[in-house]
């Protein structure tokens, strides 16, 4: 249950950190369905001779970072799906003004 100030916050700066809330295997299937998305368009760009390597080799952060350097427009893949995450209340629009 989170407590006055944790829903406060959530609602005026859009997020919420709580330490030790899931662990590595909870998130497994998680990086595993974004390292295949990654996987997917690197493959579509370097075939479409937009990519100059796979760079399978690197760790998931280093490698969706030396893709984007060389194509920006690849990180935009995670953002199609952001209507969705509005929509099912994942994501909710900031209501919190500074006077």
């Amino acid at each position: 249950m989170l407590s006055d100030l944790q829903i406060v916050t959530l609602e005026c700066e859009g997020h919420l950190i709580i330490d030790n809330l899931f662990s590595a295997d909870d998130l497994w299937p998680v990086k595993e369905e974004f390292n295949m998305l990654v996987e997917h368009q690197a493959q579509a760009l370097y075939q479409a001779g937009r990519l100059s390597d796979l760079y399978q080799d690197l760790p998931f952060e280093r490698r969706l970072a030396e893709i984007a350097a060389q194509v920006p427009e690849v990180v935009d893949v995670a953002a199609t799906d952001a209507p969705a995450l509005f929509s099912a209340g994942f994501i909710r629009e900031n209501h919190c003004f500074s006077s």
